[in-house]
């Protein structure tokens, strides 16, 4: 599995899983970190009309089954994992604090940003 893949926002990405294994894998899931609910079988990773939510990690996992003879089977299993990164311009622009308070002779910090932020970051 490649280790970093870009994609522009509104982009399709495919991430191909190869393995090799002797005998043939018998199953390849794909997964996401920090999102349980995302499950892809197959070789390929596809996400389409990627935006920024779409970024993150997603860990391919290749299963074969060994039947050593006179032997109970035995399942078998490796991963690799891949960061997808989407381009994409920054969100909603927003000073905190809000209101900010100023004493006289004080220094006032403010700090701007986005939400999301653009990637790449300028």
């Amino acid at each position: 599995v490649e280790k970093f893949k870009e994609v522009d926002e509104g982009g399709d990405v495919t991430v191909e899983c190869k393995a090799s294994a002797n005998p043939e894998p018998s199953a390849i899931k794909w997964s996401r970190q920090g999102h349980p609910k995302f499950s892809q079988m197959g070789r390929f990773l596809h996400l389409r009309n990627t935006t920024y939510a779409n970024g993150g990690q997603y860990t391919c996992t290749v299963t074969n089954i060994l039947n050593p003879s006179g032997e109970p089977n035995r399942k078998r299993s490796g991963n690799g994992t891949v960061t997808i990164s989407v381009r994409h311009k920054p969100g909603v622009a927003y000073i905190k604090p809000v209101e900010p308070v100023g004493i006289e002779g004080k220094s006032v910090t403010l700090t701007c940003g986005a939400n999301p932020q653009g990637y790449p970051t300028p």
